[in-house]
């Protein structure tokens, strides 16, 4: 599952035409990096790759040593010794995983560009007056691909659940970060209700959606993915929000507990609306927020129009009390 589709599936480029142009980041940590490009014969349109080396797969390791090829020894003390090698390219994992984004748009190269990170304390009059207004202005082409999905028309073979009833229907779908591998499970589901963008949006009327979503992620998700050799049970899946999303059309992350990141629980959710029916609605939110993000922007500008407001505020009040003195 992408963000990202093409507009015809027929013209994906051609990894061997990308054209790199410079480092847009790096997760020395994740192993990822993002490099900005164009492809030939396109010089007008940006590309983006992401590339992350893969995780290995207990299947495959009984002879690794046999493929590995060109070692270096970096640095020996007493039991210890440090070294880098090559896999030969007839191990079976593969080595990387490749996502191409193309053509990019600026918010694309913005989003991974390296960028400093702050705290967000988002209050609910700064989701109405910020946050409301910035959703609205995104054009529905955003989300073009969570509509193909949930229409059926792209990715069909890959869901593993499919709800179809439009009040309290969903489908769950591996996510793209995925390398397949159990203790790096990533799935997602996404809700067919059109309407709801966030948690902000959700209400005691949403509780039949969101603990069917609940019971069959917990009840499925294991069964679909234990093997003989390896299991996962439901106390050890992840189910949660981001805030703010990666996308305005509500969907919920299902992953190993080993997986790196979380949000806000479902189960938390639940209960808090279910005491509260509006709590998403009134709550102050935390979260982190690149600088490059559109957002941020937004909320530096709302900050100077508030300081501004208050100057002109005080100017009038104190205009007011020489006139009163004069009088």
């Amino acid at each position: 599952m992408s963000e990202t589709e093409f507009q015809n599936q027929d013209e994906i480029p051609n990894l061997k035409d990308f054209i790199f142009e410079r480092l847009l980041s790096e997760d020395i940590k994740a192993h990822r990096v993002f490099l900005l490009g164009k492809f030939k014969n396109d010089n007008e349109n940006p590309a983006i790759l992401k590339l992350e080396k893969t995780h290995f797969t207990k299947e495959n390791l009984n002879n690794i040593n046999s493929y590995l090829e060109k070692e270096t020894i970096l640095d020996h003390n007493d039991i210890y010794t440090w070294l880098t090698s090559n896999i030969s390219g007839t191990f079976k994992d593969p080595q990387l995983r490749i996502q191409i984004i193309y053509p990019a748009t600026l918010l694309h190269i913005k989003k991974y560009s390296e960028q400093p990170r702050v705290i967000i304390n988002e209050t609910p009059e700064q989701y109405k007056n910020v946050v409301v207004p910035y959703i609205e202005s995104l054009p529905p082409e955003r989300t073009a691909w969570v509509e193909n999905i949930l229409e059926g028309r792209q990715e069909a073979d890959s869901l593993i659940f499919n709800d179809k009833d439009p009040e309290t229907g969903f489908i769950i779908v591996p996510d793209s970060k995925w390398d397949r591998t159990l203790n790096t499970l990533y799935v997602q589901c996404i809700v067919r209700k059109r309407g709801i963008r966030s948690v902000r949006d959700l209400r005691r009327k949403h509780l039949p959606l969101l603990k069917k979503v609940y019971e069959t992620a917990i009840s499925l998700v294991p069964k679909v993915y234990s093997t003989e050799t390896e299991k996962i049970t439901a106390d050890q899946l992840k189910i949660y929000f981001h805030y703010q999303p990666s996308y305005y059309h509500l969907h919920i992350h299902i992953t190993h507990i080993n997986v790196e990141g979380v949000g806000l629980y479902l189960r938390d959710v639940i209960d808090n609306i279910t005491m509260d029916d509006e709590f998403y609605a009134k709550k102050t939110i935390t979260y982190q927020l690149g600088k490059n993000h559109i957002l941020y922007s937004l909320f530096e500008k709302a900050k100077e129009d508030y300081k501004r407001t208050l100057s002109d505020e005080n100017k009038s009040e104190e205009n007011q009390t020489k006139k009163a003195k004069l009088e």
